[in-house]
C-alpha cells in the first residue's frame, strides 16, 4: 500500500501528532516539578518534625531543672501566709512591720503604706536569690526562716541540720560552696526535719534567754514545724 502524502488527512495527522508529543513534554516537566515539589515538602516537614522534637527535648530538660530548683512563686505564698499585715508591737524589735517587712530593715520605705506588690518585689530581690537552686521544699523552707529571723541565722540552722546528718562543716551562717555541696549531697526529708528541730530550738533560746519575747513562742514554733 502506497502512502499518499498528498491526502488531506496527512496535515491533520501531524498536528495531532505534534500537539500530543508537546502535550507529554509539559506533562513530563509538571510531573517532574511536582515530584521535586513534593520531596521539597516532605523534606520540610521532615525539618520541622526533627525541630519540634528538638524543641520538646529541650522544654523537657528545663522542666525537668525546674522541677529541681525552688519555685519562688511557692515559696512567697508560704512566706505571706505567716507574715501578716501591719503590725507595731513595741515588743517586736523590728518596730513597724508589714508583710514582713520592718521599719528597722527598710528605714527609707514607708512601711505602713507598703503594698503586698512591694513586698513581694523585696522578698524576690533581698531575700529568695540564695536558696533558688534548692530543692523547691528546701527552698522555701530556709527562705521562710531566713525572712523570720535574717539570711545568717537560716544558713546556720541549715549548717547544724547538716551537722546532724553527719556533715562535716562550720555553722558560720556563711551559704558558700561547701555548705551547698553538703546541701546537694544531703536527703532533702531528712535534711527537712533536722531543719524543723533546729528552727525550734532557735526560738526557744530566744525566748528562754528574753523574756519579753516568750509571748511570741507558739507562734514561732507552730512556724519552725511546717
Amino acid at each position: 500500500m502506497r502512502l499518499d502524502f498528498k491526502s488531506p488527512i496527512w496535515p491533520v495527522l501531524i498536528t495531532q501528532i505534534v500537539a500530543l508529543a508537546v502535550g507529554y513534554i509539559e506533562l513530563s516537566h509538571k510531573v517532574k516539578f511536582h515530584d521535586a515539589w513534593i520531596r521539597r515538602r516532605i523534606d520540610v516537614s521532615e525539618r520541622i518534625a526533627r525541630l519540634e522534637e528538638r524543641m520538646r527535648l529541650a522544654e523537657e530538660e528545663i522542666n525537668e531543672l525546674e522541677d529541681g530548683m525552688g519555685d519562688f512563686h511557692k515559696a512567697i505564698k508560704f512566706v505571706l501566709k505567716n507574715e501578716g499585715g501591719v503590725s507595731d508591737d513595741p515588743q517586736d524589735a523590728g518596730g513597724v512591720t508589714k508583710f514582713g517587712i520592718s521599719q528597722k530593715s527598710y528605714p527609707d520605705w514607708d512601711i505602713e503604706n507598703l503594698t503586698k506588690e512591694d513586698a513581694i518585689e523585696i522578698y524576690r530581690r533581698d531575700f529568695w536569690q540564695p536558696y533558688q537552686d534548692f530543692e523547691d521544699r528546701l527552698a522555701t523552707k530556709v527562705f521562710d526562716l531566713s525572712v523570720n529571723m535574717g539570711h545568717k541565722r537560716a544558713v546556720q540552722i541549715l549548717q547544724r541540720a547538716l551537722q546532724c546528718l553527719g556533715a562535716k562543716i562550720v555553722d558560720d551562717g556563711v551559704l558558700g560552696p561547701i555548705t551547698r555541696q553538703a546541701v546537694d549531697l544531703a536527703n532533702v526529708d531528712m535534711l527537712l526535719t533536722a531543719i524543723k528541730s533546729e528552727a525550734a530550738g532557735v526560738y526557744r533560746n530566744l525566748a528562754t534567754t528574753n523574756s519579753s519575747q516568750q509571748k511570741f513562742l507558739k507562734g514561732w514554733l507552730n512556724r519552725a514545724y511546717l
